[in-house]
Parts: C-alpha cells; sequence; structure tokens
C-alpha cells in the first residue's frame, strides 16, 4: 500500500494518526471520503469483467511526490479502510491519553499552586515571628535595665538606711551634749569659754593678708567719662597706650566699671592684672605724668578731664589719702602716695618717706608749726580695718 499524504501540505502522515504534524490539519474527514468512493468502486466492478488501468482522480489526492507512469490498484482490495479505522482507534486512545495525562497536570499544579500559597503564608508569618522576637529582645532589654535600676535604688536605699541611723546616733549624742550643758552652772560655763583659744585675732590677721594680696594685683581710674556700649578691659588698654604700655588682653584678669550716682562724674574703672609688676608699672608712669595725664590724651573725643591711677582701696582708706594730699598741697608736701592701704608721703625730693598717721605729723615732718589743731579728719592712727572694697 501507497503511503498517506496530508491533502493539505501534501507530506507524508504517520501510519498511526491522520493528523498531520507539519500544518496541524486532520485528515480523517478526506479519507473517510476516499474509503466510500473507494467501495463504491469496487461494487461496480464486480458486475463488469473489465477493470479500468488508470486510477481514479480521488485517490490522486491522496498520493504526493512524482506521479507514477501507471498506477494499479487491486479489484475488490478493502485494505485502506480499514488502516483508516485503526488510525482513528489509536488517535482516539492518543488523545484519551493525552486528555489524562493533562488532567493529572492541571491536578499537579493546582497542588503545586496551593503549595506555593501555603509558602507564602508560612513566610509572612515567618516575618511576623521575626519581628515579634525583635519586639520580644528589646522588652528583655528594658526589663535588664529596669532590673539595673532597681538594684541601684535598692543600694541607695541601703545607703540612705546606714546614713539615717548613723544621724540619728548623732542627734542623740547632741541631744545628751545640750543636755548635760543644761544641766552645767554658769560657772563652770564662764571657766570653759575663758579656757577656748583666741583664735578670732588670727582669723582676722589672715583675712587681711589674703585681703591684701588681692588688691596688690589691682588699680582704680578715676577721671574716665561714661562711655556707652564699650568693653572695661578694651577701655583698660586704651589707657594704658596712652600711658605708652601695651597690654596683651591675657595680661588683664578682670575689669568692671562702678556705677556712679552722678551721670555727668564718670565711671571709676577697676581692672586686676596677673601681675604685681605690670600694675606697679602703670602706676609709676601716671605718678609721672599726673600734672598733665587727661582723658583727650586717651580718646580725642573726650573732654580735657583730669585722670588719676590708685590702687584699690577701702572707702575710709580713700579718706584718709584724701585728707593727706588737700593738706599736702596746702603746705607744699610734694608726694603722697597709698601702699596697701596705707598713705605714705615726702616732704620733697630726696627726703625720706614717711608714713602718715595724723595731720599734725605731717605739719611737723613739713616743718610746719600749728597755732591749733587743723581739722583734718580722721587720722590713719585711728583707722579701723574696712575691707569692703569699692
Amino acid at each position: 500500500m501507497n503511503q498517506l499524504a496530508c491533502c493539505k501540505c501534501k507530506r507524508f502522515l504517520s501510519r498511526t494518526t491522520l493528523i498531520c504534524t507539519f500544518c496541524k490539519t486532520n485528515n480523517n474527514a478526506h479519507f473517510s471520503g476516499c474509503a466510500a468512493s473507494a467501495s463504491c468502486a469496487s461494487s461496480g466492478a464486480a458486475g463488469s469483467p473489465t477493470v479500468s488501468s488508470e486510477p481514479s482522480a480521488s485517490m490522486d489526492l491522496c498520493v504526493t511526490g512524482p506521479r507514477p507512469a501507471q498506477t494499479s490498484v487491486p479489484a475488490g482490495s478493502t485494505s485502506m479502510p480499514s488502516d483508516v479505522g485503526a488510525a482513528l482507534s489509536e488517535l482516539r486512545a492518543v488523545l484519551a491519553s493525552f486528555s489524562a495525562t493533562q488532567s493529572s497536570l492541571d491536578d499537579r499544579v493546582a497542588r503545586l499552586e496551593a503549595g506555593l500559597g501555603a509558602g507564602d503564608k508560612i513566610e509572612r508569618r515567618l516575618e511576623l515571628l521575626g519581628a515579634a522576637v525583635a519586639a520580644l529582645n528589646l522588652s528583655v532589654q528594658r526589663l535588664n535595665c529596669l532590673e539595673q535600676k532597681a538594684d541601684d535604688l535598692s543600694s541607695s536605699v541601703d545607703v540612705l538606711s546606714s546614713d539615717m541611723f548613723a544621724l540619728r546616733e548623732g542627734q542623740l549624742s547632741l541631744e545628751n551634749r545640750v543636755s548635760r550643758l543644761e544641766d552645767c552652772d554658769a560657772s563652770q560655763l564662764l571657766a570653759v569659754s575663758r579656757s577656748v583659744p583666741p583664735v578670732a585675732g588670727d582669723f582676722g590677721v589672715r583675712l587681711e593678708r589674703m585681703e591684701n594680696e588681692r588688691r596688690d594685683l589691682e588699680l582704680i581710674v578715676f577721671g574716665l567719662p561714661r562711655a556707652e556700649s564699650v568693653d572695661a578691659a578694651s577701655l583698660m588698654r586704651d589707657v594704658a597706650a596712652s600711658l605708652g604700655v601695651a597690654l596683651a588682653p591675657g595680661e588683664i584678669a578682670a575689669s568692671f566699671r562702678i556705677p556712679a550716682k552722678d551721670a555727668s562724674g564718670g565711671e571709676p574703672l577697676v581692672a586686676r592684672f596677673t601681675t604685681i609688676a605690670r600694675r606697679n608699672e602703670l602706676l609709676a608712669r601716671a605718678r609721672r605724668r599726673r600734672a598733665d595725664f587727661v582723658a583727650s590724651h586717651i580718646r580725642p573725643l573726650w573732654p580735657g578731664n583730669r585722670v588719676s591711677l590708685q590702687e584699690r582701696a577701702t572707702a575710709a582708706e580713700r579718706r584718709v589719702f584724701g585728707d593727706a594730699r588737700r593738706l599736702a598741697r596746702a603746705h607744699s608736701v610734694q608726694f603722697v602716695w597709698m601702699r596697701r592701704g596705707v598713705t605714705y608721703f615726702r616732704v620733697s625730693e630726696g627726703s625720706r618717706a614717711v608714713r602718715y598717721v595724723s595731720s599734725e605729723a605731717m605739719l611737723r615732718e613739713a616743718g610746719v608749726t600749728a597755732s591749733a589743731p587743723a581739722d583734718s579728719g580722721p587720722s590713719a592712727s585711728t583707722l579701723a580695718p574696712d575691707l569692703g572694697a569699692v
């Protein structure tokens, strides 16, 4: 039997299926028609003694490739319809197997998708579990911190309890001492008070020495007009520059101006230096220029007020110094100065320096005989210590 060919693309067909593997054309209907035509031809040939030697037109469509010169089909042959039925049966079996396989694959795909959905749920639950574990770790850390704070608080309470116990013991001891003192008579208390060493005098001496050491680094400038928004340290550097001394910013430890009741009188300037030598240098230069040292030398726009530099002193010490200066001007005493709150004077250049004690002593040193005691205010001999600085 000749090889079957596709009715569309003319390619050979498989012996097991009538579906073309190239163009996917189902040749079942075509070959069914060919089988019917063949059966009709065979029935006609049975009544006629002759058989045509040429093939039918319908069978020509079932053969591809180079057409043979002569093709003969045996009369009464019925093998082609049997092959087609077998092929159709095989095709149905293959289709049924393919359908069953496809159903099985669909079931497996459905199960796989269900498994993947369960995997996604598991992943989400794992993420939630990780977040819960992190929150749990944070809670554990906070709990540890609370435990540590509780331990610290407990130790603090223990220390406080011991301190309160010691304080209670001290209170009981103090109450016992107060009770004993109340039981003592006045004579015993007087004897105890007399036996106490006199430490108040030593304390006063130490305090005065500390005050003098602090004032050794300070000076006060009088006669400066009031200046708005001017730094006291920069103003002190301007004063030193007008005296020919260049001060570095680090040489002034502190500086401020003392508010005055009268705005027209200016505000005194107080400056504390880091070294005594720097302060003494400024005082010496100011003494040499005390006659012509005015505010206009410091700043040209200021008036010609006289400016004086003095040591820092208390109000009582300055009163004694002022009285000595007025008396010196009245009786031609050339030099009057103050050192650590003590006023000194010198009658003339080259004479000895004398401590100012009273106006009478200055007049005797100056060679002036007073007929009556002069009213020159308090004397230095009766000056009480006044540690309140200006």
